[in-house]
Order: C-alpha cells, then structure tokens, then sequence
C-alpha cells in the first residue's frame, strides 16, 4: 500500500525494455514463436506445467550424485534462463493476441508489443485473478518455447 512510484515503474520499464529489445532484433522468430504458442496453446501450457514441475525434481535427483552435480547444475541455470525469458515474453504474447482481435492481423510491433506489456503490467493489480492469467500466460509461453526448442533439437 505504500509502495513507491519507482517499486511499481521500475519492474513495468524492465520487462517493456526486454520486451522492445526482443522485438527490434528477434522479430522474424519471436513472432515464429508466438504463432507457434498460440497454436495449441492448451497443449503449450500443460507442457510448460510439466517443465516448471519436473525440471527442478530431476535436476534435485541429478544433484544428489557426484557425477551428475554438473549436469544438475546445467538443467538449473537452464531452467532459470527459461523462466526470465518466459516471464518478459508475457507482454508480447498480449501484444500479439491483441493485434490479431484488434489490429489487421496477428504481427509483431513495436506499438503492439508495448501495449501488451502495459496490459500484464496492468494484470498485477487485479487481484487473484491478474496474476492468475499471467502465470497462465508464463506457463504456455514456457510450454511453447520447450516445444519449439525439442522440435529444433529433433531435426
């Protein structure tokens, strides 16, 4: 209740900037990405689920032995990487769910991009159900990038 302006801005000015940065030089993928997302977007979050669960078990059961603890290490900072980059990819995923309702098409923008992020931004006041829909959203982006990523190892 008595949070500063710089506690509320700060966070909402980090993920705008991370945002912008991924759609100025990761365009052409970052919106592979999101169609690939939102193509199946309840299957991509019953997979982010599943990463967010089991990642953590299975690096605890690698790290338990000598021989696995770099292993286990390595699928942690992995796992860490994979749930910053999923959480700053929140506000594009709106972006681009807002473009497609509301623009001339699904598509990856700079105005789009810092719309959606406001709108998460936004969400977090929302009680119970604001941060609800962005652990939602966290989870298929997280589901969506594994998926992408597994399909990419495949080939």
């Amino acid at each position: 209740a008595n949070a500063t302006l710089s506690s509320r801005a700060l966070p909402f000015l980090m993920f705008l900037f991370t945002a912008l940065v991924y759609g100025i030089f990761f365009k052409t993928a970052l919106e592979r990405l999101l169609r690939h997302t939102l193509d199946a977007p309840i299957r991509h979050g019953l997979v982010g689920l599943g990463v967010c669960v089991l990642t953590p078990v299975v690096a605890a059961a690698l790290l338990v032995s000598v021989v696995g603890v770099p292993v286990g290490l390595t699928l942690l900072l992995c796992y860490a990487l994979l749930l910053v980059i999923s959480a700053s990819l929140i506000g594009p995923l709106a972006g681009f769910i807002a473009s497609r309702y509301f623009g001339k098409g699904a598509r990856v923008s700079f105005v789009w991009t810092a719309l959606g992020t406001l709108v998460s931004a936004f969400l977090c006041f929302i009680p119970f159900l604001g941060p609800l829909v962005l652990v939602i959203a966290g989870l298929g982006m997280c589901g969506g990038m594994t998926s992408m990523l597994y399909a990419r190892l495949r080939r």
